[in-house]
């Protein structure tokens, strides 16, 4: 992130840093690393996948990876599953190539579907995270993410999170969306991407609304499936499971946030914006001068 250098942990450590955690007592870790498998050392990836395996410990792990890579490299994600891959972040961002290539994200739509198969198949929980709302994203293109994450529900994707595109403080975005004007608020609670803090070329509570509801809608219809599909009593469908009895359990407060809650909070966005608007740029503009940033 901060320079050119890449440095990887040996097979043998990392082996041994998973013995530690086991002997802690857990049974699950997250490996929080955006490069864990990459085309450039999927080797090295094996030959970690062949050690875990031999060992005979049963461990579960979640991983960050590209859906490139499980569409060009099936076999080696078979491997990671029988040696415990359980679950896997992936990094979608939209639904249409025009925005991916603005992203500069190197995948396409039809290759992410062909990923979440591979991973589906080898009984691999896949979560996809999305950001929208981005200046240069119209409103067709935003449609076409939120229709793309439905059609990637049906390919085996688990589950979604709809992130807004979010400027923040110290970035080169945050000064180029201040110079151009673009800054809704400066309201540091909001800055979470969770909620637009920026104007975009879809209205913000509408953006907001639409996010969560797609979100929404998303986890509803997974739902109906996993309670009209038997659990083939393996680990994906253990995890399924539990997944299903959380939503149902919890499926009333749901749909209270879904048709209340949320079309409140979209009006007060609505309101604080309004309110807001002409104070915003001059209080950011004086903190780029503070920073020596103008």
């Amino acid at each position: 992130m901060w320079g050119h250098c890449w440095r990887f942990k040996s097979v043998k450590r990392i082996v041994k840093e998973l013995q530690l955690i086991k002997a802690l007592g857990y049974n699950w870790v997250f490996i929080v690393d955006d490069n864990f498998l990459v085309p450039v050392n999927l080797k090295e990836r094996e030959l970690l996948f062949n050690e875990l395996r031999s060992n005979g410990d049963k461990f579960n792990f979640i991983s960050q990876i590209r859906a490139d890579v499980a569409a060009k490299h099936p076999d080696i994600i078979g491997s990671a599953a029988n040696s415990g891959l359980r679950i896997v972040f992936l990094g979608m961002e939209s639904g249409n190539d025009d925005v991916l290539k603005r992203m500069r994200k190197g995948t396409s739509v039809a290759t992410s579907v062909e990923g979440i198969k591979v991973l589906h198949k080898n009984g691999i929980l896949t979560h996809g995270g999305f950001v929208v709302g981005a200046p240069y994203e119209s409103k067709s293109q935003l449609n076409s993410t939120f229709e793309y994450a439905d059609q990637l529900r049906m390919a085996g994707l688990d589950s979604v999170q709809f992130s807004i595109y979010t400027p923040l403080p110290g970035t080169n975005a945050f000064s180029k969306a201040v110079k151009d004007n673009s800054l809704l608020t400066l309201d540091w609670n909001l800055y979470d991407c969770l909620h637009p803090v920026m104007r975009s070329q879809t209205k913000p509570h509408w953006l907001y609304f639409k996010s969560n509801t797609a979100a929404a809608l998303f986890f509803l219809k997974k739902w109906i499936s996993g309670r009209s599909t038997q659990p083939l009593g393996n680990d994906y469908s253990k995890l399924v499971r539990n997944a299903t009895r959380f939503i149902s359990k919890n499926l009333m407060e749901y749909l209270k946030d879904l048709l209340v809650i949320l079309p409140l909070n979209s009006l007060k966005l609505w309101l604080i914006f309004r309110k807001a608007e002409n104070a915003v740029s001059r209080d950011a503009l004086e903190i780029l001068r503070q920073k020596g940033s103008l």
